[in-house]
């Protein structure tokens, strides 16, 4: 389940067109475009090949991608659409530190 506090919204969205198998259909909240403003989002992991085409079609959507990642198996040159920071997602004070600052 999503938090909706994170896109500023309350409600829930559902859409008219889809199977009930969907998470929104039961009434649980879920993420929705908001019509104006930034959602800023932590990508972990988004020095890797999959993350890091997620940050971009991310960005290309308009919302602030923020990259957390180790570089454990990641390259920081894959980090093109928006600011990196190297640490660890296991390192609960760095993530807390992260929301904080962005």
């Amino acid at each position: 389940m999503v938090n909706t506090a994170i896109a500023g919204t309350t409600d829930t969205f559902r859409p008219s067109n889809h199977a009930s198998t969907f998470p929104w259909e039961e009434g649980r909240p879920c993420i929705r475009r908001r019509e104006k403003g930034v959602v800023r989002v932590l990508v972990t992991g988004g020095a890797g090949y999959v993350a890091s085409h997620a940050a971009k079609a991310l960005a290309l959507d308009g919302h602030e991608v923020i990259t957390l990642d180790n570089l454990s198996t990641g390259h920081a040159w894959a980090v093109k659409w928006g600011p990196m920071v190297h640490g660890d997602v296991g390192d609960s004070q760095l993530v807390l530190q992260i929301l904080d600052e962005y």
